[in-house]
């Protein structure tokens, strides 16, 4: 789906997907093993795909919502299950008090 984006989109997606890879890194620190490495990439990947579907589909408003769900994707291979989903209702109460305002 490379190319199909406007220039403003392809912005979102790569900010988003840093953001993602940066709450990776602060979960995982240094001494990330390979295959969670791989995981998160996988997660990093995967998110990307979802984002760049919803965009091309018109649905913008619609990665707020899903925002939660790649924290936790994103986090799982690094923390615990228990963990990954603290953070995503983290992010989930995040987002509702942004889209509040």
């Amino acid at each position: 789906m490379a190319g199909i984006l406007n220039s403003e989109d392809e912005q979102l997606v790569a900010t988003m997907r840093r953001g993602l890879a940066k709450l990776a890194a602060a979960l995982g620190g240094e001494g990330t093993e390979d295959a969670a490495r791989n995981a998160i990439e996988a997660a990093l990947d995967g998110a990307e795909m979802v984002m760049r579907g919803e965009l091309v589909r018109g649905n913008a408003g619609q990665l707020a919502a899903l925002m939660p769900s790649f924290v936790f994707l994103v986090a799982l291979p690094t923390v615990d299950q228990d963990r990954a989903l603290e953070l995503s209702r983290r992010t989930a109460a995040l987002v509702e008090g942004v889209l509040r305002n």
